[in-house]
């Protein structure tokens, strides 16, 4: 299901600007999806190409495995060149966190995180910096 709210002109810009969450083989997870907390900080995307209507703050990765990462952020460089990337997770696993952050993601979240701590994330990879759940999941 596609669905992108981009702002009328009557509408006002919401802090995180405009986000893609790309999840191509599965719905998004919960945190992500229609009406969640991040609606409430960013105009939301959802679907397997990108927006027509730019620029994009970040794109929000999801991929299901941790051997998709790699493929995944090589496609999505190419479909959104100049968005920084947070790849998604199922849980909070070193390695998929690793595998993101050698593709070149800008950071990981996974659904073990309240939702409000990963609009918090994507707010921090929209500003340059790199996100990590505060556990240390990469020690």
């Amino acid at each position: 299901m596609k669905m992108a709210t981009r702002p009328a002109e009557h509408e006002p810009e919401k802090p995180l600007g405009l986000v893609w969450v790309y999840c191509p083989s599965h719905p998004a997870p919960l945190a992500l999806q229609p009406g969640g907390p991040l609606e409430a900080e960013a105009h939301v995307y959802r679907g397997r190409k990108p927006p027509e209507q730019g620029p994009l703050s970040v794109v929000v990765f999801c991929p299901s495995e941790e051997d998709e990462v790699a493929s995944g952020m090589r496609n999505l460089r190419t479909l959104a060149p100049d968005a920084p990337i947070l790849v998604f997770g199922p849980g909070d696993d070193p390695r998929f966190a690793w595998a993101a952050l050698r593709a070149g993601a800008r950071g990981f979240v996974h659904d073990g995180m309240r939702p409000a701590q990963i609009v918090r994330e994507v707010l921090r990879v929209s500003k340059g910096e790199i996100a990590f759940p505060a556990r240390g999941v990469l020690f």
